[in-house]
């Protein structure tokens, strides 16, 4: 019984190498095999392109989604401006002299923080730019240096890069998240600030101090 398990085995794994091994020597399965190896290499090759197709099919999805999804969050953030400005309209309406003054004083200080942000924006801009340049040039010399020189070579290139395009949809996929995270948060607190100022504004109707 377990000879006839052993050689039903030995069929099994004849059949997925494609060739007999009844009637042959082990040289020969060897020989045989080694000339078949190119054949095997190419059709992993194949397999991998195949798989590389579909994924940077699906990682161009998932950037299409995550610039739809930004596109969300500055719609939301220019609600969130509008809130702001309604906000300080119901201030104006309930007290006007306390909103008066207190403006004048928010101008000066948002103006000081302005100019503050420009400049750190522009020196992380400049810093983004040249890292930006210096991985451009990592790369270049990384394609000149891996050059496959045989068909195991290719192989392994090839690995590495459907590995290096995993990872890549892992990440688009998290930012992807994080946006959704961000964009329900933003939802929320916008939801919650509407109802806020809808009732101070029914509740200032027909009322209105100086202070």
């Amino acid at each position: 019984m377990a000879r006839e398990a052993f050689m039903a085995e030995m069929d099994t794994t004849k059949g997925v190498l494609g060739f007999s091994f009844a009637g042959t020597t082990s040289k020969q399965q060897v020989k045989e095999l080694k000339s078949r190896k190119s054949d095997y290499i190419h059709e992993a090759l194949q397999q991998i392109e195949m798989a590389k197709s579909a994924g940077s099919a699906a990682c161009d999805e998932i950037v299409a989604q995550g610039e739809q999804l930004g596109k969300v969050e500055q719609n939301l953030s220019n609600i969130e401006s509008d809130l702001n400005h309604s906000e300080k309209l119901i201030k104006s309406i309930r007290h006007p002299l306390r909103y008066f003054f207190s403006k004048t004083h928010h101008h000066e200080k948002d103006a000081m923080s302005k100019n503050n942000t420009n400049h750190r924006s522009h020196h992380h801009q400049t810093g983004i730019l040249h890292m930006r340049k210096n991985d451009g040039k990592i790369e270049h010399v990384a394609e000149e240096i891996c050059v496959p020189t045989n068909d195991l070579e290719k192989l392994a290139m090839a690995l590495k890069e459907l590995e290096v395009q995993a990872q890549l949809i892992n990440s688009e996929a998290v930012k992807s998240n994080d946006q959704i995270t961000r964009i329900e948060g933003q939802l929320s607190g916008i939801n919650d600030r509407i109802q806020s100022q809808t009732t101070q504004v029914v509740a200032s109707s027909g009322k209105k101090n100086l202070f």
